[in-house]
């Protein structure tokens, strides 16, 4: 099954008591050096990271 979420604002919550794990595939490469760069701990705001890859917090 494909999703296609892009331009529609969407989350992820894990609405029950365990400790959840997802799985994401993103094509095409390249937003991974998002998660790189927001791990990094560089204290750059997380929106500003974001905004480089063409992502806006809601």
């Amino acid at each position: 099954m494909e999703i296609n979420t892009r331009g529609i604002p969407h989350r992820i919550e894990n609405v029950g008591d365990d400790e959840a794990r997802l799985m994401v595939i993103l094509t095409p490469g390249g937003f991974e050096q998002f998660f790189v760069e927001i791990a990094s701990d560089s204290g750059e705001a997380p929106e500003t990271i974001a905004e480089r890859f063409g992502l806006r917090f809601l």
